[in-house]
Protein backbone atom coordinates (compact mmCIF):
# COMPACT_ATOMS: atom_id res chain seq x y z
CA UNK A 1 0.00 0.00 0.00
CA UNK A 2 1.22 3.81 -0.70
CA UNK A 3 0.41 3.96 3.42
CA UNK A 4 3.24 4.05 5.71
CA UNK A 5 3.74 0.45 7.13
CA UNK A 6 1.61 -0.10 10.50
CA UNK A 7 -1.10 2.10 9.11
CA UNK A 8 -4.84 0.83 9.48
CA UNK A 9 -6.20 0.65 6.23
CA UNK A 10 -9.43 -0.61 6.90
CA UNK A 11 -11.30 -2.41 9.10
CA UNK A 12 -14.63 -4.66 10.02
CA UNK A 13 -17.31 -4.06 11.41
CA UNK A 14 -16.47 -0.27 9.70
CA UNK A 15 -15.91 2.57 12.08
CA UNK A 16 -18.83 4.38 13.51
CA UNK A 17 -21.01 0.84 13.53
CA UNK A 18 -22.40 -0.30 17.13
CA UNK A 19 -22.01 -4.02 17.58
CA UNK A 20 -22.20 -5.94 20.61
CA UNK A 21 -19.78 -5.64 22.84
CA UNK A 22 -17.03 -8.70 22.39
CA UNK A 23 -17.56 -8.71 18.64
CA UNK A 24 -14.05 -9.74 17.14
CA UNK A 25 -12.72 -6.60 14.92
CA UNK A 26 -10.63 -7.39 11.95
CA UNK A 27 -8.24 -4.56 10.87
CA UNK A 28 -5.87 -4.65 7.13
CA UNK A 29 -2.61 -3.32 8.03
CA UNK A 30 -0.08 -1.53 5.68
CA UNK A 31 3.24 -3.29 5.29
CA UNK A 32 5.87 -2.38 2.85
CA UNK A 33 5.87 -2.75 -0.84
CA UNK A 34 8.53 -4.91 -1.06
CA UNK A 35 10.23 -5.57 -4.42
CA UNK A 36 12.88 -8.15 -5.41
CA UNK A 37 16.94 -6.46 -6.86
CA UNK A 38 18.06 -7.06 -10.00
CA UNK A 39 21.22 -7.45 -10.77
CA UNK A 40 22.84 -4.55 -12.45
CA UNK A 41 26.77 -5.99 -11.65
CA UNK A 42 28.69 -5.58 -15.12
CA UNK A 43 25.91 -3.20 -15.74
CA UNK A 44 27.77 0.49 -17.14
CA UNK A 45 26.41 2.79 -14.36
CA UNK A 46 23.51 4.69 -16.33
CA UNK A 47 22.30 1.49 -17.45
CA UNK A 48 22.04 0.23 -13.81
CA UNK A 49 20.68 3.37 -12.63
CA UNK A 50 17.60 2.78 -15.01
CA UNK A 51 16.95 -1.00 -14.47
CA UNK A 52 16.88 0.36 -10.55
CA UNK A 53 14.52 2.98 -10.92
CA UNK A 54 12.14 0.61 -13.31
CA UNK A 55 12.20 -1.86 -10.28
CA UNK A 56 11.21 1.44 -7.69
CA UNK A 57 14.48 1.41 -6.57
CA UNK A 58 16.93 4.09 -6.79
CA UNK A 59 20.93 3.99 -7.14
CA UNK A 60 22.58 4.74 -3.43
CA UNK A 61 26.18 5.80 -3.20
CA UNK A 62 28.74 4.77 -6.29
CA UNK A 63 31.87 3.62 -4.65
CA UNK A 64 35.10 3.26 -6.93
CA UNK A 65 37.33 0.09 -7.08
CA UNK A 66 40.27 -0.60 -9.29
CA UNK A 67 38.95 -3.59 -11.32
CA UNK A 68 40.12 -5.24 -14.57
CA UNK A 69 36.36 -4.84 -15.50
CA UNK A 70 35.43 -2.11 -18.07
CA UNK A 71 35.88 1.47 -16.32
CA UNK A 72 32.24 2.72 -15.52
CA UNK A 73 30.88 -1.07 -14.71
CA UNK A 74 29.57 -1.73 -11.68
CA UNK A 75 31.82 -4.81 -9.81
CA UNK A 76 29.33 -4.96 -6.98
CA UNK A 77 25.96 -4.23 -5.50
CA UNK A 78 24.41 -3.71 -1.93
CA UNK A 79 21.59 -5.32 -1.16
CA UNK A 80 22.62 -8.11 -3.44
CA UNK A 81 20.37 -9.25 -6.43
CA UNK A 82 17.45 -11.37 -5.22
CA UNK A 83 17.16 -9.54 -2.35
CA UNK A 84 13.16 -8.63 -1.49
CA UNK A 85 13.48 -4.79 -0.12
CA UNK A 86 10.85 -1.89 0.27
CA UNK A 87 10.35 0.03 -2.39
CA UNK A 88 12.52 3.27 -2.69
CA UNK A 89 15.36 1.54 -1.29
CA UNK A 90 18.69 2.93 -2.21
CA UNK A 91 20.76 0.38 -3.56
CA UNK A 92 24.89 1.03 -3.21
CA UNK A 93 27.31 0.24 -5.97
CA UNK A 94 31.29 -0.30 -6.61
CA UNK A 95 32.12 1.25 -9.78
CA UNK A 96 35.53 -0.27 -12.02
CA UNK A 97 38.18 2.23 -12.54
CA UNK A 98 41.35 1.42 -14.57
CA UNK A 99 43.78 -0.64 -12.36
CA UNK A 100 46.65 1.51 -12.10
CA UNK A 101 50.39 0.45 -11.22
CA UNK A 102 53.07 2.34 -10.12
CA UNK A 103 56.42 2.84 -12.14
CA UNK A 104 59.69 1.91 -11.00
CA UNK A 105 62.70 4.15 -10.49
CA UNK A 106 64.94 3.05 -13.52
CA UNK A 107 67.81 5.46 -13.37
CA UNK A 108 71.17 3.51 -12.62
CA UNK A 109 69.76 -0.07 -13.58
CA UNK A 110 71.03 -1.86 -16.66
CA UNK A 111 68.74 -2.99 -19.60
CA UNK A 112 67.97 -6.23 -19.01
CA UNK A 113 67.72 -5.46 -14.88
CA UNK A 114 64.89 -2.60 -16.09
CA UNK A 115 62.97 -5.00 -17.95
CA UNK A 116 62.65 -7.19 -15.14
CA UNK A 117 61.21 -4.43 -12.82
CA UNK A 118 59.19 -3.64 -15.78
CA UNK A 119 57.62 -7.17 -16.22
CA UNK A 120 57.05 -7.86 -12.50
CA UNK A 121 54.43 -4.83 -12.37
CA UNK A 122 52.34 -5.37 -15.42
CA UNK A 123 54.81 -2.53 -17.55
CA UNK A 124 56.74 -3.00 -20.94
CA UNK A 125 60.20 -1.58 -21.99
CA UNK A 126 59.26 0.22 -25.33
CA UNK A 127 62.08 1.91 -27.05
CA UNK A 128 65.74 2.12 -26.24
CA UNK A 129 67.88 4.93 -27.11
CA UNK A 130 71.69 5.89 -26.66
CA UNK A 131 72.74 9.10 -25.12
CA UNK A 132 76.07 9.96 -24.46
CA UNK A 133 77.37 10.47 -20.56
CA UNK A 134 79.65 9.70 -18.18
CA UNK A 135 77.80 7.53 -16.13
CA UNK A 136 78.43 3.67 -16.47
CA UNK A 137 78.16 2.35 -19.92
CA UNK A 138 74.73 0.63 -20.66
CA UNK A 139 72.64 1.88 -17.33
CA UNK A 140 69.56 3.99 -17.90
CA UNK A 141 70.04 7.54 -17.58
CA UNK A 142 66.15 8.66 -18.66
CA UNK A 143 62.88 6.96 -18.39
CA UNK A 144 59.92 8.12 -20.42
CA UNK A 145 56.93 8.12 -16.98
CA UNK A 146 58.57 9.10 -13.87
CA UNK A 147 59.23 7.07 -11.37
CA UNK A 148 56.22 7.07 -8.79
CA UNK A 149 53.45 8.29 -11.13
CA UNK A 150 50.32 5.56 -12.32
CA UNK A 151 49.76 3.84 -15.38
CA UNK A 152 48.08 1.40 -16.92
CA UNK A 153 49.47 -1.81 -16.94
CA UNK A 154 50.87 -2.85 -20.22
CA UNK A 155 52.30 1.01 -20.65
CA UNK A 156 55.47 0.80 -22.54
CA UNK A 157 58.31 3.18 -20.97
CA UNK A 158 61.40 4.39 -22.97
CA UNK A 159 64.80 4.34 -21.28
CA UNK A 160 67.90 6.44 -22.49
CA UNK A 161 70.97 4.41 -21.98
CA UNK A 162 74.58 5.34 -21.15
CA UNK A 163 77.17 5.14 -23.89
CA UNK A 164 80.37 6.02 -23.77
CA UNK A 165 81.36 9.96 -25.15
CA UNK A 166 82.94 9.69 -28.72
CA UNK A 167 86.14 10.60 -28.76
CA UNK A 168 86.97 14.11 -30.20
Amino acid sequence: ADASAGTVLSQRPEPGRRVPVGTPVSIAVATPALVTVPDVTGSPVPDAGRLLARTRLTMGTQQREESDRAAGTVVRQTPSAGEQIPVGTAVTVVVATPVLVTVPDLTGRSASEAERLLTERRLVLGQRREEESRARTGSVLMQSRPAGSRVRPGTAIDIALAVAPAAV
